[in-house]
């Protein structure tokens, strides 16, 4: 659920000056804002602020049905201020996706599979089925693990607000929960039989179930429950910023906890049931109001697609990212408006989204900074350019605090990340309303984080925080921007000299014969089944994304005919990598996360490389009986259970070994030494 795929709804946005000129003076701004302008064209840059926060509602007084009690947190205005106690989740290293950040809990991250899986997009956050409560009356469920099962439903006294965000990670307490009466659908639920990720649906309330926490005789629990809210929260943080292509939700988030006393062998105990709800009988919807039937849905759909296909057509699919980029900028900037409100704390969902900018808008409807940048992510998603959205505290001034604003990081040819900020490339102009003003400009394209702009370095013009919510996980692990802006010239790495006795491969000047992997470099090299980086570098060090696995695969099976062309928006139409895609998804060997996004550039982990061999093995009729014993490695419990099969696959077949420390690593991100040593050992070991 993401709105945007769960577009986090940034509340309100603020208008502050950029840089004085001649004839200045300080003026008040419809927001009540003191602004220094100096002459009627003066420049003013879009920055999307949230206002503050509104007093929290205490618990009100519950009724308690049976043994059942249910919780319900409510969203909140929040500041993005404050660091979560469980910022130590945060993974070392930079990471391009904001689910591959953090080091969640399994069942939160199957939450985040749930919505972003394979068709989770097109039924979980599309179809009318989960939009929209069963109008079938329910029976309560028993069987022998459960008595009686009383569960509750939510009621909220106060409708959420319009400009509802994240939940804080103050809200998690127990406090912070409003108590309320079971229902019958509470009552259906089979809790024996739930697993993460499951989505339950009933006349009162449709949900994702994420986990369960153990209350009675457990001292931790308050301390668990709490948590467990916190992980599942992240984790809809991350689907947000990792699918900007999903418009229609509302970014809201509400969570159920029920409490079910379960019976066994006539001993009572208590259990919390946590719930990531999608819609309910009271009147919360994930979906935006503009969007709430299947219809309407699919007709957005349309316009984006049509309105993607539509700028992309402008753009040469030859050109380098740095071209890309740079027409999408433009494209952007002279089609928009930074949204003309006068009240830009209460404005709807749509101009925070990435369709607001796609189609064009101004005036009223124009986008704000989140709409501009969702917008340039989407649309290098479609040309496998890597881009990710960057939250933090945009100002003008070392003595301005600066409001809450987003923007881009952009890998340009060279392979190092660059500072985007469509928005300020944008600027409002006093005078020159519309569209087009006559000052767009490429002032914030591909900059490094010492180029100086208006009197500012990029870095601290725009330092990132990366924090949707107050007490929130900081994702701040992002790939970390080039110190100078772009060159232009794509940097090849200088050739390393040859260690004695040995040559290098293939004429990559990153390995040598005497390397653990160049063996396999040469073997991947010399079947085309692996391209360099560059004409001298192979990278055997960098991340392995699933363009490039399912690239590997495709060559090695004999690039055989795809039996179409991909559709996904984010893979390249006329490409090898649309017909690798298109055979791979045909043969159940790798699918995308919905039907219109594949993941191009997201980098693959040890666990999802081992199961995409084990998919391509039994497609292609491999002996699949070899297995090994994971409970000799150190980390064997966090195999998630999807890829356990395939580990032990794999590591039977000998195409993978542990890690340093006695562990799998099943989380951690494959490079491409390894894949290329993978496909040599499966071209000649595996039959």
């Amino acid at each position: 659920m993401k709105k945007r795929i769960l577009s986090m709804l940034l509340t309100g946005c603020l208008l502050f000056a950029l840089v004085p000129s001649a004839g200045a003076g300080w003026v008040v701004d419809r927001n009540g804002y003191e602004h220094w302008v100096e002459t009627p064209e003066s420049e003013s840059i879009g920055s999307c602020s949230r206002p503050a926060r509104k007093p929290r509602q205490q618990p009100k007084d519950g009724i308690t049905v049976s043994e059942v009690e249910t919780d319900e947190a409510q969203q909140i205005v929040v500041s993005g201020e404050g660091e979560s106690y469980l910022q130590d989740i945060l993974k070392d290293g930079e990471f391009v996706r904001w689910i591959d950040r953090v080091a969640l809990p399994d069942y939160a991250v199957k939450v985040y599979d749930t919505m972003a899986g394979a068709d989770g997009a097109a039924s979980l956050l599309i179809q009318d089925d989960y939009g929209t409560l069963s109008a079938e009356p329910v029976a309560a469920h028993f069987n022998a693990d459960v008595e009686s099962v009383s569960v509750l439903s939510g009621s909220l006294s106060e409708a959420f607000a319009q400009d509802g965000a994240f939940l804080s990670a103050e809200q998690f307490s127990s406090s912070s929960f409003d108590q309320i009466p079971a229902s019958e659908s509470d009552r259906s639920i089979d809790y024996n039989s739930l697993k993460p990720g499951d989505v339950v649906r009933t006349p009162a309330y449709n949900a994702i179930y994420a986990t369960s926490v153990q209350k009675d005789g457990n001292t931790n629990y308050e301390k668990e429950r709490k948590d467990a809210c916190h992980y599942v929260s992240t984790a809809f943080q991350a689907f947000d910023r990792d699918h900007p292509e999903i418009f229609w939700l509302s970014g809201k988030l509400k969570l159920r906890q029920v409490t079910v006393t379960i019976r066994t062998n006539g001993v009572s105990s208590k259990v919390g049931f946590i719930f990531l709800v999608l819609i309910d009988k009271d009147g919360f919807q994930m979906r935006s109001p503009n969007y709430t039937s299947q219809a309407a849905i699919e007709e957005g759909i349309r316009q984006r697609d049509a309105a993607v296909q539509a700028i992309l057509d402008t753009v040469p699919i030859s050109s380098d990212r740095r071209a890309s980029v740079t027409a999408f900028n433009r494209w952007l900037t002279e089609h928009n408006e930074y949204n003309t409100s006068a009240d830009l704390y209460s404005l709807p969902n749509e101009p925070h989204e990435a369709l607001c900018a796609l189609v064009g808008s101004s005036g009223t409807s124009g986008p704000v900074c989140d709409g501009y940048a969702r917008a340039l992510k989407v649309l290098c998603d479609q040309r496998s350019i890597p881009c990710v959205l960057v939250d933090g505290y945009a100002r003008s001034s070392m003595e301005h605090k600066g409001e809450f604003h987003m923007w881009n990081s952009v890998q340009a040819d060279d392979n190092n990340w660059y500072g985007v900020d469509v928005t300020w490339n944008d600027p409002s102009v006093k005078g020159g309303a519309g569209p087009k003003s006559g000052r767009e400009n490429e002032n914030f394209l591909f900059v490094g984080e010492e180029t100086v702009v208006g009197g500012l370095a990029f870095s601290a013009s725009h330092p990132p925080v990366n924090r949707a919510a107050d007490g929130g996980i900081s994702f701040i692990n992002n790939p970390a921007l080039s110190k100078t802006a772009y060159s232009g010239v794509a940097a090849e790495p200088a050739a390393q000299p040859a260690a004695a006795g040995y040559n290098n491969v293939a004429g990559y000047g990153d390995v040598v014969e005497g390397d653990w992997f160049g063996k396999a470099v040469a073997f991947v090299s010399e079947r085309k089944l692996m391209d360099g980086i560059s004409a001298s570098s192979f990278q055997p060090k960098g991340n392995m994304t699933r363009a490039m696995l399912v690239t590997a695969l495709y060559r090695l099976a004999g690039s055989p005919e795809a039996g179409g062309a991909s559709s996904f928006h984010d893979v390249p139409t006329g490409s090898e990598l649309s017909r690798a895609v298109a055979w791979a998804n045909a043969n159940g060997i790798i699918e995308g996360y919905t039907k219109a996004t594949f993941g191009t550039n997201d980098q693959v982990t040890r666990e999802q490389l081992a199961a995409v061999f084990y998919r391509y093995a039994s497609h292609t009729g491999c002996d699949m009986s070899a297995t090994a014993d994971l409970n000799v490695y150190t980390d064997a419990g966090s195999v998630r259970s999807y890829a356990a099969d395939a580990i032990r696959w794999a590591i039977g077949s000998g195409l993978m070994n542990g890690t340093e420390g006695g562990g799998i690593s099943p989380a951690g991100t494959a490079t491409r030494a390894q894949v290329a040593s993978m496909l040599m050992n499966f071209s000649e070991n595996v039959k």
